[in-house]
């Protein structure tokens, strides 16, 4: 009896020792998990190049569009400056139209302006 269950054990071990392999076996499946990892860490590498990829862009069209935004509000500024500077000089114009100064026409100050249009607004 001892005879046959040693020749049982041998069959069941030779079967598990045949297929175990043909499944792939242990190192195969070490192999496999190497391999996956690597494919999976060049993907993970990929997709993280690829984000910062798209980083870079988005920063590149952030300054760009800031860039724009500063222009635009420097040009701004300017015109505003000049529209207030024409405005003064008008403004210049008129007192000294008003007060029969044809010839002399200098820019003043807002003060000077303000005393002028005070004076226009009493007589």
């Amino acid at each position: 009896m001892v005879a046959v269950m040693d020749d049982e054990f041998k069959k069941v071990d030779g079967a598990g020792k045949e297929d175990f392999p043909a499944r792939g076996g242990k190192n195969q499946l070490e192999e496999n998990l190497t391999r996956e990892r690597g494919v999976f860490q060049l993907e993970w590498e990929k997709e993280r190049e690829a984000a910062a990829l798209k980083l870079k862009e988005v920063r590149a069209e952030s300054e760009t569009e800031a860039e724009r935004l500063v222009t635009a509000s420097a040009i701004s500024r300017n015109k505003v400056a000049g529209k207030f500077y024409q405005l003064r000089y008008t403004k210049a114009e008129i007192m000294a139209f008003s007060e029969g100064n044809y010839g002399e026409m200098e820019i003043m100050d807002e003060e000077e302006v303000e005393e002028r249009e005070d004076g226009l607004n009493v007589a």
